[in-house]
């Protein structure tokens, strides 16, 4: 600020300086002039050089900290947050809002620092000049900020519902191609088309009144400035004396000058102080966000866990304050090394289960009373190798546990940052998780497939004069694309197990590309190699919710028999629809409304006809629950 207000001091000396030396003519007063005008002009360019440097840095770093603060926040938000919170609100505040503080609220506040000092330093001038003219000078201000409100507050409004309806639209497209496919199933796209329209026509009104209220208010502006200049005019011709030519000129070039720039100040004003809402939301926002709360000394035990041992104890849960208990008193023991079926129709709170295992959601205490203290209200729920997971910081919890969801996801990028995003482990080790999980084969036979299409093309580009050459060329695409579907239909884990992978077929395995979610693997692909994923880990607590869902029959049993091996000596927990896939397990949990209803061996629940995992199972036909029993028992 100190640079800006002498670059404006030197501006108004130069001024004065240019009309002193329009008076004296003489050669060596005119060098002398030019020697002060340079020096001058000079110090105003390094003013203004220290006055950006400065002004510029203090803005990256605005915008950097409140982008940094609010990601973090995001990022360590809980999960009931996000349920109730519109994802176009998030969109928007880090999109628009954001935006804001990047680009305009940075050039937006110097010109109006540059405005109102000027205005400021003009208004001195001819006060000074002309002391009478601070009458003027008082009733034009009186009429312009009367006009400024009257015209702000009404500019805002329209401006909070137009950043109403942006985050309404911002919603909408984002449900809309998240839903894309169930909105043309179900034959409902004009119905979303007309709502978008809708939305889009309120927005397109805001826009239009915002046009209007600016075109009134320069109207008068305009009208004010034409009559106050004409005051001034009057005032200089008949109460000034006229052999005073520079103080006149001054008066009449500060006035033409300030009286121009009030009306750009108006915008600039309400533009300013729209950008400045941009921080408000963000700041907001950012401190409506409740954080996990992290603990202050969160222990730290060297191997654990070790023996993947969990104890529950009177767990209840719910997502909200206001919502019912989606878990309700569940307790439970699972010994080390154990494999646990989960099975369940839908909302009875096997998911749930997991979440809070996970921390992603907190316990709840159903029996606690506000008088309790706070000893009693830690007490021991969840137990992992006998150790309050509670007092385990949650990056450290979820870091001990792998977990494979039923909706793989994929990040853009190479299959080994896929697979081990923070190059923990060497190249060897995650090609053998490929191997293991039967993924390697199916990236080889995706790469050979790109490697022959490639091929063709330049063979057809070569031939295309020739019409035989083309028929040919026709019935070799078509032969290799029925070679490449029976490639897909067979079973490739013991179609390419004979492979014998060199560096160079490793490598490009390695670094295949994923594109965006994975767009170019298939659902199951995807689900191997988040199984690959936490494979690598050799966690000894292993999560899977319904990770075997888009599989089919026989890569499932691979993967179970893979799982069996590979993780036989750590604790599995598996959500199920499928009796192929827990059949084998030690023990298989049934919940129904948040409560176990049933627990045991899978071969006596299953032998029982009364039993509840009988009846879940006997659903899909009673032929294949007694076909899927015995080849258990063959096996």
């Amino acid at each position: 600020m100190c640079f800006y207000l002498i670059e404006i001091g030197i501006q108004i000396y130069l001024q004065f300086l240019l009309g002193k030396w329009s008076r004296n003519k003489g050669v060596n007063s005119s060098y002398n002039y030019i020697s002060i005008y340079c020096l001058i002009s000079l110090l105003f360019l390094l003013c203004d050089l220290g006055f950006h440097i400065l002004y510029i840095y203090f803005f990256k770093n605005l915008s950097y900290n409140s982008h940094l603060r609010l990601v973090k926040k995001l990022l360590h938000a809980p999960l009931c947050w996000f349920d109730n919170t519109q994802i176009g609100h998030i969109l928007f505040r880090l999109s628009d809002d954001q935006n804001a503080i990047d680009r305009d609220l940075l050039w937006q506040f110097k010109i109006f620092i540059n405005a109102v000092l000027n205005c400021i330093f003009s208004f001195i001038v001819m006060i000074y000049v002309f002391p009478l003219f601070f009458v003027i000078i008082s009733f034009s201000l009186y009429l312009y900020i009367s006009l400024y409100f009257y015209y702000y507050f009404s500019f805002k409004d329209i401006r909070k519902i137009e950043n109403k309806f942006k985050s309404s639209i911002i919603t909408l497209l984002t449900e809309t191609w998240e839903g894309l496919i169930t909105i043309r199933a179900t034959k409902l796209t004009n119905f979303i088309g007309k709502k978008m329209e809708e939305r889009l026509k309120k927005l397109v009104e805001c826009n239009f009144m915002m046009y209007h209220c600016s075109l009134w208010v320069s109207q008068r502006i305009d009208l004010l400035n034409a009559i106050i200049l004409g005051l001034l005019s009057v005032f200089i011709i008949y109460y000034k004396n006229s052999d005073d030519s520079l103080s006149v000129s001054l008066v009449l070039t500060q006035g033409l000058k300030v009286y121009g720039q009030i009306g750009y100040l108006f915008f600039v004003l309400s533009n300013l102080d729209i950008k400045m809402d941009s921080i408000v939301r963000i700041i907001q926002f950012t401190n409506e966000i409740k954080c996990e709360e992290r603990l202050k000394k969160p222990r730290s035990i060297a191997n654990w866990p070790s023996e993947g041992k969990i104890s529950i104890s009177n767990l209840s849960l719910k997502y909200r304050d206001d919502a019912p208990l989606v878990l309700n008193n569940v307790s439970l023991e699972i010994k080390s090394f154990e494999k646990i079926g989960i099975v369940g129709r839908t909302g009875s709170g096997k998911s749930s289960l997991f979440l809070c295992l996970m921390r992603i959601i907190e316990p709840f205490h159903c029996d606690l009373k506000s008088s309790i203290t706070l000893q009693e209200k830690s007490s021991p729920i969840v137990l992992i190798d006998d150790i309050n997971y509670e007092l385990i910081d949650r990056h450290e919890l979820r870091s001990k546990i792998s977990i494979v969801l039923q909706d793989p996801f994929l990040f853009k990028g190479t299959i080994r940052n896929n697979i081990d995003p923070f190059n923990f482990y060497s190249n060897q080790e995650v090609f053998e998780c490929l191997i293991k999980t039967n993924i390697a084969s199916r990236i080889h036979a995706k790469i050979q497939s790109n490697h022959n299409i490639n091929k063709q093309y330049n063979k057809f580009a070569n031939t295309i004069a020739s019409s035989s050459d083309l028929n040919f060329q026709k019935a070799n695409t078509e032969k290799n694309r029925n070679k490449s579907s029976d490639m897909e239909v067979r079973d490739e884990y013991n179609y390419f197990e004979t492979i014998d992978f060199d560096d160079s077929m490793k490598r490009e395995i390695l670094n295949y590309e994923v594109k965006e979610k994975g767009s170019n693997f298939s659902s199951g692909e995807k689900q191997l190699i988040c199984i690959a994923r936490a494979l690598i880990k050799k966690a000894k607590i292993l999560i899977m919710d319904e990770a075997t869902s888009n599989i089919d029959m026989n890569t499932d049993h691979f993967i179970q028999e893979m799982i069996m091996k590979e993780f036989k000596f750590s604790t599995v927990l598996t959500i199920a629809h499928r009796l192929q896939t827990i059949i084998g397990y030690d023990r298989i949990i049934f919940l129904k409304n948040g409560s176990i209803l049933e627990i045991g061996k899978p071969l006596e629940l299953l032998s029982n006809e009364k039993s509840e995992v009988y009846g879940l199972f006997a659903e899909n036909g009673k032929d294949i629950l007694e076909k899927t029993i015995k080849m258990f028992y063959e096996k």
